[in-house]
């Protein structure tokens, strides 16, 4: 019989996971990584296959190929649904069996992925029926990737709990190499959050980064230092892209080095990580190299301090006298302006002084309102706060900018000095401009006021911006 997972953990330096299904399909058959879930009904040898050649890689752990088995991805109903859940559970299984028919324990563990969150559709309900697929499979293992916040992964982990307590939970969360989420969820935050939930038995990386991000993140970071409430143990698992992807004739394809991507899992577990696995791009190689590297390494493991960056440690603290007045009760007045709709803005400079000498406190500034387009609303703020010597509020929209262009703004204007914002979903464009303007709306005012928060925390340390 099989040792639970979190007895393997204690026992072992590490696990090896297997690497990705939907990238190594599309390599091995030609055809689209979209949907690979359906061949667990349509061509099943082909996934047992894969799944045999990562167990003869050297995995211990095996995913399922059901990660984007949901009703949104597949375009399929529920039944067809928990009928792909139930096939790819069963091939996973047979290999699995196989395996350890050789001498060989491998897992099996049920794959789920995110389901997008549409506003009047029960996704907790698909979820639940997802699960409870899994356990008319007897699933006891289960994993869920990619996801970009916790909150509703988090109920989903309770309901499973609610029918086995002994069930094993490894969530994985994808975030860029800056160390966000999609949604502006730094991973410090989230491994914090999960673990204190105390319904996930493991937490880590997956995707959207190659293996030398994540390294240098949980460096930068020091995630691993990151205690429980109760201080209780916790493992943290890496499953990085092979690299970054680029589009040869239609197809995304990564180019990559297996032997590099094993020596950076080598570094990546010498940092203390015992499950490591590979996503987007990897293949059976990958993980053949990364078993023989780890096999070999002699270094050892959890020896690595990380260098953690304490609040307030190299930063300076400018003086906020806008926050520091509403603070202590006191009136504050604020006058908005908006900006020009040209790069004329003399007026606006001198209308800033004047309105300091009568007593205005802070200045704020529209971000293109009506969704009209006018000089940018933070950089004007700048040259107000220079030249007038006046505090100013620049308003920051959702429309017109994705994450990464928010944040380099964010980082730009606390350069600048500002450390005021307000943060605005934003006016929505014209019915009749649709065609040639486009909105973004990465986020809405909510989620950028939470994305401001985690650079708080991270990013500004102990000068933080005021939302």
């Amino acid at each position: 019989m099989l040792k639970h997972i979190l007895d393997l953990l204690k026992d072992s330096p590490y696990l090896l996971a297997d690497g990705a299904m939907g990238t190594y399909f599309s390599e091995i058959t030609g055809s689209s990584t979209d949907r690979c879930e359906l061949a667990n009904i349509d061509t099943p040898d082909i996934i047992k296959r894969i799944h045999e050649e990562y167990i003869a890689a050297g995995s211990q752990l095996l995913r399922t190929n059901t990660f984007a088995a949901n009703t949104w991805f597949l375009k399929k109903d529920i039944d067809t649904v928990k009928e792909v859940v139930r096939k790819g559970f069963e091939i996973a299984s047979l290999a699995a069996k196989s395996a350890r028919n050789k001498g060989r324990d491998v897992y099996v563990l049920a794959d789920i992925g995110p389901i997008p969150e549409i506003e009047g559709y029960d996704v907790l309900a698909e979820y639940k029926a997802i699960v409870d697929a899994f356990f008319e499979c007897d699933a006891s293992n289960f994993i869920f990737e990619t996801f970009s916040s916790y909150e509703t992964l988090l109920e989903v982990c309770k309901y499973i709990k609610s029918r086995n307590k002994n069930a094993y939970i490894l969530a994985q969360f994808a975030v860029s190499p800056d160390g966000y989420t999609r949604e502006g969820i730094s991973g410090e935050r989230i491994i914090s959050s999960v673990r204190n939930s105390k319904l996930v038995d493991s937490c880590g990386f997956n995707c959207r980064s190659g293996p030398i991000h994540l390294l240098e993140y949980i460096k930068r970071t020091g995630i691993l230092s990151i205690k429980n409430d109760n201080k209780s143990e916790f493992t943290i698992s890496i499953m990085p892209n092979a690299g970054y992807p680029t589009i040869e004739n239609e197809r995304t394809i990564f180019l990559n080095n297996p032997q590099y991507f094993a020596q950076i899992m080598c570094d990546i577990r010498n940092t203390g990580v015992k499950i490591l696995g590979g996503c987007c791009g990897t293949t059976p190689r990958h993980i053949s190299e990364t078993c023989i590297a780890l096999d070999n390494s002699s270094k050892n493991i959890g020896s690595y301090s990380s260098p953690v960056l304490k609040k307030g440690q190299n930063r300076t603290s400018k003086k906020n006298s806008f926050r520091e007045r509403l603070d202590t009760g006191k009136k504050v007045i604020a006058v908005e302006l908006d900006p020009p709709l040209n790069a004329n803005v003399s007026s606006i400079i001198e209308g800033a002084k004047v309105l300091k000498e009568y007593g205005a406190d802070i200045i704020t500034i529209a971000d293109s309102p009506l969704a009209r387009a006018r000089v940018d609303s933070s950089i004007l703020a700048a040259k107000i706060k220079r030249e007038a010597g006046i505090e100013t509020l620049p308003h920051i929209t959702c429309r017109d900018r994705n994450l990464n262009a928010i944040k380099a703004l964010l980082l730009g204007l606390h350069i600048e000095d500002i450390r005021n914002v307000l943060a605005v979903t934003g006016d929505p464009i014209p019915e009749a401009e649709r065609s040639d303007v486009k909105g973004v709306f990465n986020l809405n005012s909510f989620m950028l006021a939470e994305f401001i928060y985690e650079l708080n925390q991270s990013e500004f340390l102990d000068d933080e911006m005021f939302i």
